[in-house]
């Protein structure tokens, strides 16, 4: 019997205790807007670490910012997250479309997010084909879809007159 009284004595705190941090809410606006709009093995390129895994999303390399560990767990895994950062710089640093496309189809990635107000010389931004979404801190995004502004794997493989300094990519 004083085993079970003091086992009461310590569960009528923690009852009462409440969470001091919301890890995520789930299901919310954004998460189902991606389960809805997105392939259940879509790999994303995005800020938004935290809600997109609870999407069920994968990422190519996480955010720290959003969601501790991420870029630690990403390298445990025995993937090279500093590769993986130079791989995003240059996506969204391609001077054409060809070469974002060829970037993107290089590492597999489905979705990128991009800002609505940022204008980028590969037409890679809110322009291009995707859905728009608000991310659980409120912040405007839109997603858009690689296959839906490269033209599938076909459109990726060969370079563009506009960028043909650039050796083909070996297929893979």
């Amino acid at each position: 019997a004083l085993v079970t009284l003091s086992g009461v004595i310590e569960l009528v705190p923690f009852l009462r205790s409440r969470a001091t941090v919301l890890y995520a809410q789930y299901p919310a606006p954004f998460t189902d807007a991606v389960r809805a709009r997105t392939a259940p093995r879509s790999t994303f390129v995005s800020f938004e670490s935290n809600a997109l895994h609870m999407a069920g999303r994968k990422l190519f390399v996480g955010n720290d910012a959003d969601e501790r560990g991420t870029a630690s767990l990403v390298a445990s895994a025995g993937f090279d997250v500093g590769r993986r950062h130079r791989a995003v710089v240059d996506l969204y640093a391609a001077p054409t479309r060809a070469r974002f496309c060829r970037a993107a189809a290089a590492n597999a990635i489905d979705w990128v997010e991009v800002e609505p107000d940022v204008r980028r010389a590969s037409g890679a931004d809110a322009r291009a084909p995707g859905f728009d979404a608000v991310t659980p801190g409120g912040r405007a995004i839109r997603f858009l879809d690689v296959r839906g502004y490269c033209g599938g794997p076909s459109a990726v493989s060969a370079p563009s007159r506009e960028d043909s300094s650039t050796p083909r990519a070996a297929p893979s």
